[in-house]
C-alpha cells in the first residue's frame, strides 16, 4: 500500500472513530435526559398514588359514617 493510500486510510478510519464517539456522546445524553424525566414521571406517579390512597380512605371513612347515620 502506497504511503498517500496509508495516510488517507488513516484519516478515514480517524473520522469514522471520531463519528462513533460523537455518537456516543450524542446517546448519553439522550440517556441522561430519558432518565431525569424518568425519575420526574415516577415522582410524579408516587405523588398521585398517595393522593388516590389518600382519597380512597377518605371515601371510604364518609361510607361508613353515612351507613351509620
Amino acid at each position: 500500500m502506497a504511503e498517500d493510500q496509508k495516510e488517507r486510510y488513516i484519516q478515514y478510519l480517524a473520522g469514522q472513530n471520531q463519528d462513533l464517539r460523537l455518537t456516543g456522546d450524542a446517546m448519553k445524553l439522550v440517556l441522561e435526559d430519558f432518565m431525569a424525566e424518568m425519575k420526574e414521571l415516577k415522582d410524579q406517579m408516587a405523588s398521585m398514588q398517595s393522593k388516590h390512597a389518600y382519597l380512597e380512605n377518605q371515601l371510604s371513612e364518609e361510607h361508613k359514617l353515612r351507613k351509620s347515620a
